[in-house]
Formats: structure tokens, C-alpha cells, sequence
């Protein structure tokens, strides 16, 4: 209701926001649909888009990659910082942020966050 007063009009590409969320992963996702998002995310970028991986917790184990991509150190920091604070969040609760796919990765051949991640 909210927006469907709202008409369509043509913006530029640089006002782009893509959020990023995934609807269940498997074995397959880190070779097919995972490379395709982050080539679209990668074009967009490129002509001042933005993409947005709203799960944090799921880049765990491939955080590197995405801080060596940052676009300055100050980022990449920031980046790690929550990563470690997530590290130390569940470790407080006696967890791990590394093993808890849910039902369906199992079903597709997941077995940890790490593979998720990858």
C-alpha cells in the first residue's frame, strides 16, 4: 500500500541499490549463482551502484576476499572489526560462528558457514 501509489520513472544506474539475501544455498551455489551476483554486483559497482550482502554473518571464512575488494584499508578494517565482534558475540554464548547451516544447506550438501561462504 505504502508504495503502490508511486509511479515508475527512469533513474540512473548510479542510484542502484541492491540488497543481497539468500534464499537457500547448497553444494552448488559457491560456483553458479554466488560468482553471477557478485559479476552483476561488480558491474554495478563500476557505474556507482551499490550492492548491499545482507547476511554478515555468512561472508565468515571469505571475509578476506571481500576486505581485499574494499575500496579503502579504513573499510577492509571495519569489515574485520565486525567479523571479530561476531566472533566474540556467539563465543560468549558458547557457539561458534562457523557451524550452524541451516536445514536446507545440509540437504544441499552444506556443512558448515565456511562452505556457505565459499
Amino acid at each position: 500500500e505504502e508504495v503502490g501509489h508511486l509511479k515508475r520513472e527512469p533513474i540512473p544506474v548510479s542510484e542502484i541499490v541492491v540488497g543481497l539475501q539468500c534464499g537457500g544455498s547448497d553444494g552448488m551455489s559457491g560456483i553458479t549463482a554466488n560468482p553471477a551476483l557478485g559479476a552483476a554486483v561488480d558491474i554495478l559497482a563500476g557505474v556507482g551502484g551499490i550492492g548491499i550482502l545482507s547476511e554478515t554473518t555468512e561472508i565468515y571464512g571469505a571475509e578476506h576476499l571481500l576486505a581485499y575488494r574494499a575500496a579503502s584499508p579504513d573499510i577492509a578494517a571495519k569489515l574485520d572489526g565486525y567479523v571479530k565482534w561476531w566472533e566474540d558475540h556467539v563465543a560468549k554464548h558458547g557457539a561458534s560462528i562457523d557451524n550452524n547451516p541451516s536445514p536446507g544447506n545440509k540437504r544441499g550438501g552444506l556443512t558448515t558457514i565456511l562452505e556457505k561462504s565459499l
